[in-house]
């Protein structure tokens, strides 16, 4: 495999952006036909690249209103392929299938997966992708039973099963994709099996695949990893925050406690709705926004500048105003990691700033986008469009199907970079960000007023 990309020169970064890339258009085409819509059309190429776009970066924000009645049985397997594949990576599953066939990895190869999966350890990569495919099998297996409960009596055994099979796979994944209507699942809101097993699904799929294996492995939590200990209480900080946030930023809306939850932990990185965003509070909406940026935890199925990037730059810079060293869970954080994770937040700002303006240049010029002006979306609902874009989200205002084909474009651009990470689109433009600088003298240190 690596050998292969080797011959090409490509590097292992390349390598992850293509095989994305690749799915991408793979799927595309296979929902470019006419026979993956109900409509018997294959409608616009754009349209359904930044369908295969949205399902392969697990994002959810979609140009049809209604997916159910949109495609054919054809097309709600194609999407939920799609879904499944980005949510582990593609990489990863082929790693998977080769290894289980007896094919055993070369060093070159696990170097390969080890940049795919964004670990530092070339140890123990094949089994972490067997772990992360066995994962995700029992636990979308198990979320199915619940939904089947309420979808099959509802709609009959097989539509009833399918419904559960895929909506099962969206959360997990958190996709954000559902079969339910146009709605989402405001439909379900009041209904405690639907609610509380997506959000179970959501989370567990945000928490990661390392975390997950490790609370497995290990039943004392004084042997979990650092990660494992960070994702959990970041994941509990923001749910519980977000929450309460939420719920009192829009107390006079019809809002209830179990919708405030339900959208904080679907916030970061699932896309389902009980309610609509839209109608948020000012505050609220920030709130969500903040949500959607910090995102699930590492490796996981979620998107967002990861928790565990949050939590680095907020303990360093409590640890520097009280004058101590940056620690967490009686660990050092090293220098390194707090350089590189206000990096990373300030190239996926950049990313999301310069496709906001881009977005909103298109629209404002093209006066013929009818609907978006007469519905007077505006600057604000850009904004949103591209946090939930980037950080791989879903929820929208509702301006997705409306937009220009430029605009749809940047959104698709935008999913794609936080699906495969800024670091590693940055890492395939320089490969200086890869490696250590060795210095055969050193500067003097510069005095400079900060503020």
């Amino acid at each position: 495999m690596y050998n292969l990309f080797k011959k090409l020169h490509i590097s292992p970064y390349l390598a992850v952006l293509l095989s994305f890339m690749l799915v991408i258009f793979i799927g595309s085409f296979l929902l470019w036909v006419p026979w993956a819509h109900q409509s018997g059309s294959s409608g616009s190429y754009l349209d359904n690249l930044f369908t295969a776009a949205s399902a392969v970066c697990v994002t959810g924000l979609t140009v049809f209103p209604d997916i159910n009645a949109e495609f054919t049985l054809y097309g709600k397997i194609i999407l939920g392929l799609l879904i499944q594949i980005g949510g582990l990576g593609f990489i990863a599953i082929f790693t998977f299938f080769i290894t289980l066939f007896g094919k055993k990895l070369n060093v070159l190869d696990r170097y390969l997966v080890k940049e795919a999966l964004s670990i530092s350890q070339y140890s123990g990569v094949v089994s972490l992708v067997r772990s992360m495919i066995i994962i995700s099998l029992i636990v979308e297996t198990i979320g199915v039973i619940p939904f089947m409960l309420v979808f099959v009596p509802e709609f009959g055994w097989i539509d009833g099963i399918g419904k559960s099979i895929f909506h099962s796979i969206s959360s997990f994944n958190n996709a954000g994709f559902d079969l339910l209507g146009s709605s989402s699942l405001s439909a379900y809101k009041s209904n405690y099996i639907v609610i509380i097993n997506t959000m179970l699904l959501v989370i567990t799929g945000g928490l990661g695949f390392v975390c997950i294996s490790d609370i497995a492995r290990n039943r004392k939590a004084r042997n979990w990893q650092m990660l494992t200990k960070v994702s959990l209480t970041m994941a509990a900080i923001l749910i519980v925050g977000g929450a309460i946030g939420l719920f009192f930023t829009n107390l006079g809306t019809d809002i209830t406690i179990l919708d405030a939850l339900f959208q904080s932990v679907i916030a970061r990185t699932a896309g389902f709705s009980t309610v609509d965003v839209a109608g948020f509070s000012t505050a609220g909406r920030f709130i969500f926004i903040v949500l959607m940026f910090i995102g699930a935890g590492s490796l996981s199925t979620g998107g967002g500048v990861k928790t565990s990037t949050i939590y680095v730059i907020a303990k360093t810079i409590i640890s520097y105003i009280r004058g101590k060293q940056a620690h967490g869970f009686k660990r050092k954080l090293h220098q390194k990691l707090f350089l590189q994770a206000v990096t990373l937040v300030i190239i996926a700002v950049s990313l999301i700033a310069v496709g906001i303006l881009i977005i909103d240049g298109f629209e404002n010029v093209n006066a013929a986008n009818v609907v978006y002006h007469q519905e007077r979306y505006g600057l604000e609902s850009v904004v949103f469009e591209a946090f939930s874009a980037f950080a791989t989200v879903g929820n929208s205002f509702g301006i997705t199907p409306y937009l220009t084909d430029g605009s749809k474009i940047v959104i698709v651009t935008l999913m794609y970079a936080g699906r495969v990470g800024p670091m590693t689109v940055m890492s395939v433009v320089s490969d200086a960000m890869n490696r250590e600088e060795k210095l055969h003298f050193q500067y003097i240190e510069a005095e400079l007023i900060v503020g």
